[in-house]
């Protein structure tokens, strides 16, 4: 939990007090020490409870306070379950208060439980704006104008995540997303990707292709392993938009979080997969001028490969030289349909500018689409001079003794 907060209005007693016990507990959450942090809000609360006598109204703010802050400790170290009983504790000590709503559904969000999630969120904004339309407030725990923007945002979240896309698209509005964009939706323009892996990196940023403010489709061949490939359709969010509020204002002199400080997008999970296996085909050393012809050719022939060993250097691998002659064993993922769809639909040139990723194919045309990537791949390596090895594309193409040709051959460079 950080000093980043999002209502700050209690009581002129109550303030000084809040803010010391808010600033305790940022600084033991920051220090480990959220065992520490929760045995102090926790002792504060049984102070309240021995008082035995019918609370006032500002005991119960206090008390919801207390139980939201503990919440969003609980909720920091994974504890769903207790964290959701005491944000929902201080909902009730104080139901006109937003707060603790929109911490529940970023608990939920957490724990991928959407339609928890945009109900807590629901009512968070609901509360906001019955908030905004009143002159005065009676009310100790007013709401900061900052928290509108983190609830419509995760609450169109969480509807896009559920398939409610109008209602998403009415949230990106509120907003000022998707000013003067016709539909709500379109080309939000290009972004990277933070995508986790089970490969030898705990992240692969990919780029992808913005659909919307929180789906996006992905452009890059993945690498290492994750649950999505190029053409998929995803669900992600952006850094800070999945931050607590702790119900006051931070003063320890931190600089604070802002709501759009990240340079790219968190993935969350799959939304629509576009059908693509991954090839991986290698080779020995090529120049830089002979990966790009690679790409050239494929791609002219509506076949997608990305030259991995042209642009970094991959685990094993030593650094490429200094000098014109930059060549390094080719390492190439080539992606193709894998099918099955509804109907087939004729290969034709990738147009990534467009966004246009083709369809998969039946079963049958995705062998015969696996059979040209090999006789094409085969006529570029001929013409430049290569010798190129995929086993998996040959086993796609029915070939099984080409393919156990190709893993000898990648057996014997191994060794060598």
């Amino acid at each position: 939990m950080g000093p980043r907060s999002l209502a700050c209005m209690l009581p002129s007693e109550l303030v000084p007090q809040m803010r010391a016990l808010a600033e305790t507990v940022f600084r033991l959450v920051r220090r480990d020490k959220s065992q520490t942090a929760v045995h102090l809000v926790s002792r504060l609360l049984s102070e309240l409870d021995l008082q035995q006598r019918e609370s006032s109204e500002g005991e119960r703010e206090q008390r919801a306070y207390l139980l939201n802050l503990r919440g969003v400790i609980y909720a920091q170290r994974n504890q769903e379950q207790t964290a959701t009983s005491d944000l929902q504790a201080a909902h009730q000590q104080s139901p006109q208060w937003a707060v603790p709503l929109y911490n529940l559904g970023l608990v939920h969000k957490k724990a991928r439980q959407w339609a928890q999630s945009a109900e807590s969120l629901s009512l968070a904004l609901s509360g906001l704006r019955k908030q905004a339309g009143r002159l005065t407030s009676t009310s100790a725990l007013a709401q900061g104008s900052g928290l509108s923007r983190s609830v419509l945002w995760n609450l169109g979240l969480a509807q896009t995540a559920l398939g409610k896309l109008d209602e998403a698209r009415s949230c990106w509005q509120a907003c000022g997303l998707l000013s003067g964009r016709p539909g709500g939706a379109g080309d939000l323009g290009l972004a990277q990707l933070s995508l986790p892996t089970t490969g030898p990196y705990s992240v692969e940023r990919v780029w992808v292709q913005r659909v919307d403010p929180v789906r996006a489709r992905i452009l890059s061949v993945v690498r290492y392993g994750a649950s999505c490939q190029f053409g998929d359709v995803v669900l992600c969010d952006t850094q800070g938009q999945g931050s607590f509020c702790d119900g006051l204002t931070g003063s320890d002199g931190e600089e604070q979080l802002a709501e759009e400080s990240s340079n790219g997008l968190v993935f969350l999970e799959p939304i629509e997969s576009a059908g693509y296996a991954l090839h991986v085909v290698q080779g020995p050393a090529a120049s830089p001028s002979q990966a790009m012809s690679l790409t050239e050719r494929l791609r002219e022939h509506g076949l997608h490969i990305e030259v991995w060993s042209l642009t970094m250097r991959l685990p094993g691998t030593s650094s490429p030289p200094e000098g014109e002659d930059r060549s390094v064993p080719l390492c190439a993922g080539l992606v193709i349909p894998a099918g099955p769809m509804k109907e087939a639909v004729p290969l034709g040139p990738i147009r990534l500018s467009d966004g246009e990723i083709p369809s998969a194919l039946l079963p049958n045309d995705a062998q015969r689409t696996a059979e040209k990537a090999v006789s094409v791949l085969n006529n570029a390596a001929r013409d430049l001079g290569l010798s190129l090895f995929s086993p998996s594309l040959m086993d796609a193409a029915g070939d099984e003794l080409g393919a156990a040709r190709h893993r000898r051959a990648l057996r014997r460079s191994a060794g060598a």
